[in-house]
């Protein structure tokens, strides 16, 4: 586990999208007729809250041997986390609100609408960024929560896919997400060619942190 300073790795990532979400938006047709779910004030608004909550961005390494049903590669599945660590959580434990999920090839940095969606670790949606080239390849938006006997049972969210240059729409669906696991489970109103799956694990789940 290693702790980080949270303002300059999130004002690394924050840059790179900008670059990117500002190219995306100057005259660039996607080859699918859709609407991006998420502005660059969206990112770097996210930046903004989380860092007026002070504490510290703390990695862990991951192993899961557990797969989730959209994950196609090598198990056990290994990667990397990120969150912000702070005091508040109750009974003197710390609260740890995920921030990214490293998976090697691209990261996936998820984004936060208010303070009260922090305190319950639930993220707005999140935008998958390459990590050669920065650019985002893929993002997604929570539709809305699944309820079953009154309790949560999961999520529906929306996502879109880019091309690798991140300029082009090529695929688009509605996927599920169980609760508590966090894994993608279903897949429905597909658009497009999907070149493989950003958002497998949701962080509300066994791999969340």
């Amino acid at each position: 586990m290693k702790k980080l300073n949270w303002p300059g790795v999130f004002v690394f990532s924050a840059a790179a999208l900008f670059f990117v979400l500002s190219m995306m938006a100057c005259g660039q047709t996607p080859s699918l007729d859709v609407e991006q779910l998420w502005s660059q004030e969206d990112v770097l608004r996210t930046g903004e809250l989380v860092n007026s909550m002070g504490g510290l961005l703390v990695t862990r390494q991951v192993t899961l041997h557990m797969k989730p049903p959209f994950y196609k590669g090598i198990m056990p599945l290994v990667y990397e986390t990120a969150s912000k660590e702070m005091g508040g959580g109750g009974f003197g434990s710390s609260l740890s609100i995920p921030a990214m999920h490293d998976f090697g090839g691209w990261r996936n940095l998820f984004i936060y609408k208010d303070v009260q969606s922090l305190a319950l670790r639930m993220p707005a949606g999140a935008v998958a960024v390459d990590n050669k080239s920065n650019n985002i390849i893929a993002e997604c938006k929570v539709k809305q929560l699944l309820m079953g006997d009154k309790q949560l049972s999961g999520f529906e969210i929306a996502e879109i896919h880019y091309s690798q240059d991140g300029r082009r729409a090529i695929f688009t669906s509605t996927f599920v997400v169980d609760f508590p696991r966090g894994f993608k489970t279903k897949e429905k109103e597909t658009m497009g060619k999907k070149e493989k799956d950003y958002f497998f694990i949701w962080p509300s789940g066994l791999g969340g942190f």
